[in-house]
């Protein structure tokens, strides 16, 4: 074998490893990596992201431990839920990407009511991993749930005012009396239709951006100094730029569980 060959094969070997340790390594997880929404489908027709069993699809963070490095047990299933501790900051995040989708999920608070307690979900996480990615937060705090905070490189734009990562980076939701008590479930929607993103609490919408940055990405769902619980986290696709399509499941009581 002359030498040229010699380097074709070594180069051929080196390229075949390359992918071997760092794409998918099995057929079910290319086939997923294709599709994100291939999975067991609820009544609704969603993708169950959480399986109600373990964290299968997803990967913990930490700001102190890294990735999947969770001795504390931070991040655990119980009863069909996630049970965040909220020891240290955090989340947990689909191992896909997603843009153009409805995301459903529940959020309770422990009861007696406390205050101040603080959490949210991460759309369109970018970037390396960090507390706290490049993202638009959908708020999960108590007494806030719905509002947005813009992190990182970020971008959003309500009611005519832009804001990203640097400076005032909040946008507060609606008035409304759509949040339920501590000891209580809230259903949370969030609609990511192209650069838009409208959010719905327990069926009424209490927000809307537009002009969004990112439009796609991973979900992460963090920990953030106080006991909290996540269930039925679910999503489906939605076509693109479709008008109207919080409204609609609103109105078409697309909100029921």
């Amino acid at each position: 074998m002359n030498l040229m060959n010699r380097r074709y094969v070594l180069g051929a070997a080196l390229m075949a490893f390359g992918l071997a340790a760092f794409g998918p390594s099995t057929a079910a997880e290319k086939e997923k990596a294709k599709n994100p929404y291939k999975g067991p489908k609820t009544k609704d027709g969603f993708t169950k992201l959480f399986n109600g069993k373990n964290l299968n699809g997803f990967y913990t963070f930490l700001g102190s431990k890294g990735k999947n490095n969770d001795p504390d047990r931070v991040f655990t299933v119980e009863d069909g839920a996630v049970r965040v501790s909220g020891k240290e900051a955090g989340y947990f995040a689909t191992e896909n990407e997603f843009d153009n989708y409805h995301l459903r999920y529940q959020i309770k608070w422990p009861a007696p009511k406390r205050g101040g307690r603080n959490a949210g979900a991460l759309l369109h996480l970018n970037g390396p991993d960090r507390v706290w990615p490049t993202s638009i937060e959908v708020q999960g705090q108590e007494g806030s749930i719905g509002d947005f905070w813009i992190i990182g490189d970020a971008g959003l734009t309500v009611d005519g005012v832009r804001k990203t990562g640097e400076g005032d980076r909040h946008f507060r939701r609606k008035p409304t009396e759509a949040e339920k008590p501590a000891g209580e479930w809230n259903q949370v929607d969030v609609f990511a239709d192209g650069d838009t993103v409208t959010v719905l609490l327990n069926g009424e919408e209490i927000h809307r951006g537009i002009n969004g940055v990112p439009t796609r990405g991973k979900i992460a769902f963090q920990s953030e100094g106080s006991e909290l619980y996540y269930r039925d986290i679910q999503i489906k696709p939605l076509k693109k730029n479709r008008k109207g399509a919080a409204g609609k499941a609103a109105k078409d009581g697309d909100k029921k569980h």
